[in-house]
């Protein structure tokens, strides 16, 4: 199976480094290859989500934010810690080859270190590791392929999100949200996060506000959706508002894929966007209203073709400058 295959050929890696066997000890030595890649399997190889989870976020910059509107939120779990309610653990190849890694190259010495990384470099799996970042897309995909749950990446900024997506033959459909108030996710603290995902109403007024282009939008003028649009901001800054949640100004940004979501591919047309000719190309038509801007746009990227459950391809939430704190 490919994820033996994957696993074994970092459990090598670590044999292979291994201080206390000679080289050639090693590379012989199958069993013991065999045995460290059951390890990492065991204890990093088992899923953990909350349970009736359906919808994950995968990032390392925002988990408060993106746990305001998901059922769960995954990353490494060396990198933050969410409550046990809140994190999702896919235990997928990606995950366990990562964690069997750090835990046998914790505190190594610099020389070890850079013997792994050459390592890494000469397998298929090992150069997905060498990354300084969360690669949320690859964890995203893995979560959705070996896992079967709805897995989008959601990035503190567009840059980062377009650094892991590029431009393809895919067709997508882009939501921008200009000049709105966007958590500010250093002072957000869990305590928050957990009291405001008791309140199913708040929660829901935040999820109709960034799922903005669903149904209700089919067909309607551009005066009615930007109308639309300034009650759902209202709703979802009061949601805030009621739980003393600060913010700051930004954009939050939505990838969506057009097959799941009719209104969209409607909305889009009615709007007089047309596909880009040239590959990752967009077309685009900005609605503005009393206080902020809304952007719809057509693009292509390289999107696999993955068994998704939803629309939601990506989610970005960038900060652009320091306002007062909602309250």
């Amino acid at each position: 199976m490919a994820v033996e295959k994957e696993l074994s050929e970092i459990a090598r890696i670590i044999v292979q480094l291994a201080p206390d066997t000679a080289l050639d000890e090693k590379e012989r030595n199958e069993a013991i290859v065999a045995a460290v890649a059951s390890s990492i399997q065991a204890d990093f190889g088992h899923p953990r989500v909350p349970e009736g989870a359906k919808t994950v976020a995968v990032t390392d910059d925002l988990p408060k934010t993106a746990a305001l509107f998901f059922d769960c939120v995954a990353a490494l779990p060396v990198n933050f810690k969410a409550p046990d309610e809140v994190a999702a653990f896919g235990g997928t190849t990606f995950e366990a080859a990562w964690l069997g890694l750090y835990r046998h190259f914790r505190g190594a010495s610099a020389d070890t270190l850079l013997a792994m990384r050459r390592a890494l470099a000469r397998s298929e799996i090992g150069r997905t590791l060498l990354t300084d970042a969360l690669p949320a897309r690859m964890l995203a995909d893995a979560f959705i392929r070996e896992r079967n749950l709805n897995a989008t990446p959601v990035y503190a900024q567009a840059q980062m999100r377009d650094a892991e997506y590029k431009a393809g033959n895919y067709e997508v459909i882009v939501g921008i949200l200009r000049d709105v108030a966007v958590p500010d996710e250093q002072v957000l603290s869990w305590e928050q996060v957990l009291d405001f995902r008791r309140d199913r109403e708040s929660r829901r007024r935040y999820r109709r506000f960034v799922h903005w282009l669903d149904r209700e939008m089919v067909g309607k003028s551009t005066t009615y959706i930007a109308d639309e649009l300034a009650v759902r901001l209202n709703d979802y800054e009061l949601s805030l508002r009621k739980h003393g949640i600060a913010t700051v100004i930004g954009t939050i940004e939505s990838v969506i894929d057009p097959k799941f979501v009719a209104a969209a591919s409607v909305l889009t047309t009615g709007l007089g966007l047309g596909l880009g000719g040239a590959a990752g190309a967009a077309s685009a038509v900005t609605l503005f209203g009393a206080k902020a801007a809304c952007t719809v746009a057509r693009g292509l990227l390289d999107l696999h073709e993955l068994k998704r459950k939803s629309s939601d391809i990506a989610f970005v939430h960038e900060l652009k400058t320091v306002a007062a704190g909602a309250g």
